[in-house]
């Protein structure tokens, strides 16, 4: 079967969780004998925009289309691009395929959708975030707090800068990013600037709520248009269901690769704790060093991996980490290859997940269940459906530096509960199972 998947990024341009599971689920269907094509999205400020980058990579054709967004003169033009729409329908005719899988459509186009069904093709997404309902896909607040609803006025105020950037400002971000670096006083400016129009904008924010108001309509509008969706967790299928009709989707947990899951495991002198992931604010990567400073370096190890990803409206996160690394001594290792993930749960004895928003089934948690390391998580979104609480690992309040501090000390007092949390830990479904599953749906769909 000619399968052809959409997506944001891909590694190793882009190393997110639903990055690598894209990777990880072509890649099984293209060994399982299939034609597999993956467009995805480029970001490469020297290159022209929407030049064609092709590739194979493991027997996957990967066709990358470049969007840096500094043609974009609206912020409809953020999710809704016709050029990005003929690109997909480009590859779609020039590969032959069948079945549309997508995994997700920021910086690309939801007009995507429209042209797979024009072509006559069905269409399989998979959830991974809320992006058909927040336009940040996160459920975040520009302060980094947790937003409890979606309501048109906040939303407008969360994305100022994006609702209110001129072309101009837009071509000028894309031409600073391309020579100067991101911390750059050029650059700052301009985020700035931006920031600037969207605080002082007359009320309304030149339409800033109407054009809220306007991608919820078209999102709700595309989400008609799919024709089956699988939903990693029941969390994330029930915020969904207001714009999805349940009856389209199912949950089916993410598969894994499960290559250098026995990695040889290391022994340390105190229980070590491990954070793996990227370190933005809503991951908690404070809320771990701040609980670690309660105990004390004499207890306990932090070992902490992961990019430092810069947030504008927190552009002071990356100081924060860094002194409290300085205080506390944990050791940080900074960016990862996926490839070495097991490796380094190979070397701590629980993985730490402190997040402070809903998140869905987080990466890490699931590779940490495949190399039987026991895990504690906030008490937040789908997380317990993967993290049973006193039994493969400990949920705890987000946010909570005490509850997380009261966690730790509990596994360090009592070491035992560790090997008995790893003996309860049942291994996530494999890779090869969930691209069988994708195979079933897309036969049934075409039917």
């Amino acid at each position: 079967m000619n399968i052809l998947f959409v997506v944001h990024g891909l590694p190793p341009w882009a190393r997110a969780g639903t990055e690598n599971y894209t990777h990880y689920i072509s890649q099984a269907l293209a060994m399982a004998g299939h034609d597999v094509t993956v467009f995805c999205r480029r970001n490469e400020p020297a290159a022209p925009e929407y030049h064609r980058f092709e590739d194979m990579r493991d027997g996957v054709r990967v066709i990358g289309i470049n969007n840096t967004t500094r043609d974009g003169t609206t912020y409809a033009s953020s999710y809704r691009n016709e050029k990005i729409d003929d690109a997909f329908e480009t590859v779609a005719r020039d590969c032959g395929a069948q079945a549309v899988d997508i995994q997700h459509l920021s910086f690309l186009s939801i007009g995507i959708v429209d042209r797979a069904k024009m072509l006559g093709l069905p269409v399989l997404m998979s959830l991974h975030d809320y992006s058909l309902l927040c336009p940040t896909g996160q459920f975040v607040k520009t302060d980094t707090t947790p937003c409890a609803a979606q309501v048109d006025a906040e939303c407008a105020q969360c994305l100022g800068p994006q609702l209110t950037a001129t072309a101009a400002t837009r071509k000028a971000h894309a031409v600073a990013q391309k020579w100067v670096s991101k911390n750059s006083p050029i650059m700052k400016a301009l985020g700035w600037l931006n920031r600037a129009r969207a605080r002082f904008a007359p009320p309304g924010g030149m339409g800033a709520p109407q054009q809220v108001r306007l991608r919820e309509e078209q999102m709700a509008d595309t989400a008609t248009k799919i024709d089956r969706y699988l939903s990693p967790s029941a969390y994330l299928k029930d915020q969904l269901s207001c714009i999805i009709e349940p009856s389209k989707i199912e949950v089916s947990h993410l598969g894994y690769n499960y290559d250098g899951c026995d990695a040889p495991r290391t022994k340390g002198n105190r229980i070590r704790f491990g954070f793996i992931g990227a370190v933005m604010p809503w991951k908690g990567l404070d809320t771990l060093l701040k609980a670690y400073r309660q105990i004390g370096p004499e207890r306990c190890e932090v070992h902490a991996h992961g990019r430092i990803v810069p947030v504008p409206d927190r552009p002071d996160y990356g100081n924060v980490i860094d002194r409290l690394l300085s205080e506390t001594g944990a050791e940080y290792t900074g960016e990862y290859d996926q490839k070495t993930v097991y490796d380094l749960l190979a070397q701590i004895d629980v993985l730490v997940v402190p997040s402070t928003s809903a998140e869905n089934s987080p990466l890490t948690i699931q590779e940490a269940r495949a190399a039987r390391v026991p895990v504690i998580a906030s008490r937040i979104g789908g997380i317990p459906e993967f993290v049973r609480d006193e039994e493969t690992g400990l949920l705890v309040e987000p946010g909570s530096v005490e509850a997380l501090a009261a966690a730790m000390n509990r596994l360090i007092e009592q070491p035992e509960l560790i090997q008995k949390m790893k003996d309860r830990i049942q291994p996530p479904r494999s890779i090869e199972d969930d691209a069988r599953r994708h195979i079933e749906i897309y036969e049934e769909l075409l039917k």
